[in-house]
């Protein structure tokens, strides 16, 4: 902000000034800024000022305008309303400056304001600058027809007809048997979608008119529930091996998603989930309170069973899911926050050996040098992974084989906008050749030659080996492995699925 010195005559000529110093908490950083104008000649009133605008904010009007060159030690703001009699805005006797701001009064909406400025010093008052004026907006009438559109498992469109006189629309929502409405998307038309909805769950929405004079009452309630969510097996067509999710990702699985450490006390508590499949973040809120929570375990939703649980027994190594009482989500969805420290790790991974396989995952980024998912034996050419955005050249070779008597790989890589949102990848190996797709646009094609014997000992997720090394930052929400090829048909709706639901690019 700018405070503004003294304004007068110099002592050399005649020559006024006005001197600005600018401050930002208190630290100068800028000696001054001058402006240098002509004297106003003795015994003549100020110059009228120029500039004049007024902006209306409900019932108050603001009036700008600018000073001409001159000495002013004053102002006079006056007003009328629909044309009546000039009315003096009072206490601005000692206003100084060459531009000043000034709220008026209150006004009842639909009038019209017309508003003038002079500038006043010891000589007189300048004559008044041309009348700005301004009709007052009244609140416009609340929408109508408010009518919900095909949902989604996490996002609800909505429509109504259009209020005259209305610049913007608020959406609100809540959960159908809440009390507390929530902010939604607000809107230039009369259109707007909700996102990050739970699934399966009615939910109560509500939409608001707003312009320059306030905001309408609502519009009646509509209602609709969110899909149930076709789980990702289903859509694919067989389940995976190894299924890690926030998200029911299996037909039949009915288990706990995580198992989550409360940092205060570090106690642990399994995480269920919800009615329609979703992480129970009411259950994680709970036991977490206002501490933050880091997964010591991810169950494994697939046909290997416990065995392939994703689990880290040092704390320090532990993703967070709770930031000091908050769930960490990522497109509306609850996702476990690697910070190139973190790792969790299994010990069967030789089903992987034959170097056939198909893997769908869910993931952001913040790193060039990232891992979301690695199998290794302790050394690069024993290696299995899929890297995301990378700028090393380790994690540029995306390899489903590379067995230890030498192999070819794939060149390429999971190539992710650094934007920190999630995105969707999947990954095939024939066996003979690999694809890499991102977003399902393909980013990497090759053959591979799987030769010697191929023996790892650990897999693990957000780095490539569980010290770890080359880790993840960024968030992962969810991983699914199959050792087979997926077809075409089934990787693209296994795509579209995890697309769909976490709202994907």
């Amino acid at each position: 902000c700018f405070f503004y010195g003294p304004s007068g005559n110099t002592q050399d000529g005649g020559i006024h000034y006005t001197a600005a110093e600018q401050r930002i908490n208190g630290d100068q950083l800028a000696e001054y800024l001058l402006r240098y104008a002509p004297a106003n000649v003795a015994g003549t009133p100020p110059v009228t000022p120029t500039g004049l605008s007024l902006v209306q904010a409900g019932q108050t009007v603001t009036a700008t305008w600018k000073w001409a060159p001159g000495r002013v030690t004053g102002t006079l703001l006056e007003y009328r309303v629909n044309g009546g009699s000039w009315q003096t805005v009072a206490g601005l006797s000692a206003q100084v400056g060459f531009r000043n701001i000034v709220a008026g009064t209150a006004f009842t909406l639909g009038n019209t304001i017309d508003v003038r400025v002079s500038a006043i010093n010891a000589q007189g008052t300048s004559a008044p600058s041309s009348a700005a004026t301004l009709v007052l907006a009244t609140i416009p009438a609340a929408p109508t027809g408010l009518t919900t559109g095909t949902s989604t498992v996490s996002a609800q469109p909505l429509t109504w007809t259009a209020s005259t006189g209305a610049t913007s629309y608020q959406v609100e929502y809540k959960i159908a048997t809440d009390s507390t409405w929530l902010t939604g998307p607000t809107s230039a038309t009369a259109a707007a979608t909700v996102t990050g909805l739970t699934s399966a769950t009615s939910y109560n929405f509500r939409v608001k008119a707003i312009n320059a004079g306030g905001t309408s009452a609502a519009s009646a309630t509509a209602t609709n529930s969110t899909q149930t969510p076709i789980l990702l097996s289903v859509d694919v067509g067989t389940s995976p091996l190894w299924a890690w999710g926030t998200r029911k990702m299996v037909t039949g699985y009915s288990g706990s998603l995580l198992r989550v450490r409360r940092s205060s006390d570090s106690t642990e508590q399994d995480i269920g989930q919800t009615a329609g499949g979703d992480l129970d973040t009411a259950a994680l809120t709970t036991f977490v309170g206002a501490n933050s929570g880091y997964v010591s375990k991810w169950y494994n939703q697939g046909t290997a069973g416990t065995a392939a649980d994703m689990v880290q027994a040092t704390t320090t190594k532990q993703p967070r899911l709770v930031n000091a009482g908050t769930v960490d989500v990522k497109n509306g969805k609850p996702s476990a926050y690697f910070d190139g420290t973190k790792v969790l790790s299994h010990g069967t991974p030789a089903i992987l050996a034959a170097g056939v396989g198909s893997i769908l995952h869910v993931a952001s980024t913040r790193s060039a040098n990232t891992m979301v998912f690695a199998e290794a034996t302790g050394s690069q050419t024993t290696s299995r992974w899929v890297p995301e955005f990378s700028t090393s050249t380790l994690t540029k070779t995306f390899t489903m084989g590379n067995e230890a008597n030498g192999a070819s790989s794939v060149a390429g890589s999971i190539v992710y906008t650094n934007d920190g949102s999630l995105h969707q990848g999947d990954t095939i190996d024939t066996g003979t050749a690999a694809t890499v797709r991102t977003d399902t646009a393909v980013s990497a094609t090759g053959s591979i030659v799987h030769t010697g014997t191929y023996t790892p000992t650990t897999v693990n997720m957000g780095a490539w080996l569980n010290t770890p090394t080359f880790a993840h930052v960024g968030y992962i929400t969810e991983i699914a492995v199959w050792t087979s090829v997926l077809t075409n048909t089934a990787r693209d709706n296994g795509a579209a699925n995890q697309k769909a639901f976490y709202t994907t690019p």
